[in-house]
Order: structure tokens, then C-alpha cells, then sequence
């Protein structure tokens, strides 16, 4: 039998006649495993004793560890989108809720306990394969880019591009440390520079 989408996963959760509080223990179990042990070491095992239940309690509602990942992840991104979507919807220009999306995710996204696992190397083959290609992922993105351009019709229709691209400099930015170890200020020009141009041409 072939592993469950990404998509799947998140349907199971929304679907499952299961107590949240159960659930989110349970993916709170694993965050907590990975990050106490790596994501190697970490078993269904670990993740049902941190939960404080059975390891069957945990089949019932995950295909397996990864699943549990996965889904804690998701969880966390799409809460973490709607505050993002709010911060955004406080600034009037396309350019600022470009610039201010980047710096808001730059700056409030490694607080997050579960979305700190992104910036782990071992984590970043499964959230490659399976996250940023599922439907739900993808469809965020592109929430956030359209709350970014609405106000031009014209770039609207591009919102899933201009949300990937916004998303794949993030991840370059959170993965790879600059050297210059820039100020908010000092950020916000760099990604004027290299992040605005190709938004502005798109629109001419």
C-alpha cells in the first residue's frame, strides 16, 4: 500500500471522529522528540511515550512518524499564515506587503517550535519532497501572494508564482546565514533590491 499524500494526511485530521486535544498532543510528541533527539533517532515509540499514550492511540490517527511531522508542520504553518496574512493587510502598498511578509516570516517564523524544524538538514528532504508540492502548501502560498498583489488584477494571476518565489528566498535566507549580518533596515533594502524588480516588471 503506498504511503498517504501529504493532502491525505491533512484530510484524515480534519475528518477523524478523535478528541483535538488527543491529536494535538500527539503531534506536539513528536515535535518535541525530534527536537530533544533528531529527527534519526526519533521513534513511534518516543513520540507515543511523550504523548502519553499508546503507540496503537498514535496508529489510529498517523500512517506512521513521518506522518505525525508532517501534519504538526502543516498544523503549525497554516496558523502561522494567518497571522501573516493579518500583518500584511496593515501595510496599503504592493511593495510593502512584499517586503513586510518577508521580514515578518524572517523574524517570527524561527520562534515558532514546530516551524523551527525547517531549518533542520535532515528535515529539509522530507519537507521538499512532501510539503512544499502538496495542494495545501502550495494553496497557501498562493493566499498570502494574492493578499500581497490584490490591488492588480494583472498579478493576481501569477499569485502562485510570486508566492513560490517568495517562499524560495525565504528558505535561502533562513538556511543559508548572511555574512553581513544585517539590521531590519538594512534587510528590508536588500530584498527591495532583489526581491521587488521582478514583481514591479511583471506589472509593466
Amino acid at each position: 500500500m503506498n504511503n498517504p499524500t501529504i493532502d491525505q494526511i491533512l484530510l484524515n485530521l480534519d475528518t477523524l471522529d478523535c478528541p483535538s486535544e488527543t491529536k494535538k498532543r500527539v503531534m506536539q510528541g513528536a515535535i518535541t522528540c525530534v527536537r530533544r533527539w533528531g529527527m534519526e533517532k526519533t521513534s513511534l515509540n518516543d513520540i507515543a511515550r511523550e504523548a502519553g499514550c499508546t503507540r496503537q492511540t498514535v496508529y489510529n490517527y498517523f500512517k506512521n512518524r513521518d506522518a505525525v511531522i508532517l501534519a504538526a508542520l502543516m498544523d503549525s504553518a497554516a496558523e502561522f499564515s494567518k497571522k501573516l496574512i493579518e500583518h500584511i493587510e496593515t501595510f496599503e502598498t504592493i511593495e510593502d506587503k512584499i517586503v513586510e511578509a518577508m521580514m515578518f516570516t524572517l523574524k517570527h517564523l524561527p520562534e515558532e517550535p514546530y516551524l523551527q524544524l525547517l531549518s533542520d538538514p535532515k528535515l529539509s528532504p522530507i519537507f521538499n519532497q512532501h510539503v512544499f508540492y502538496s495542494n495545501l502548501c502550495l494553496g497557501t502560498l498562493t493566499q498570502i501572494a494574492e493578499h500581497c498583489v490584490k490591488d492588480f488584477p494583472d498579478l493576481v494571476e501569477h499569485s502562485s508564482e510570486i508566492g513560490e518565489v517568495m517562499t524560495r528566498f525565504f528558505l535561502s535566507l533562513l538556511l543559508i546565514k548572511s555574512p553581513r549580518n544585517e539590521n531590519d533596515e538594512e534587510m528590508r533594502a536588500f530584498l527591495r533590491r532583489w526581491i521587488l524588480p521582478g514583481v514591479v516588471a511583471a506589472r509593466e
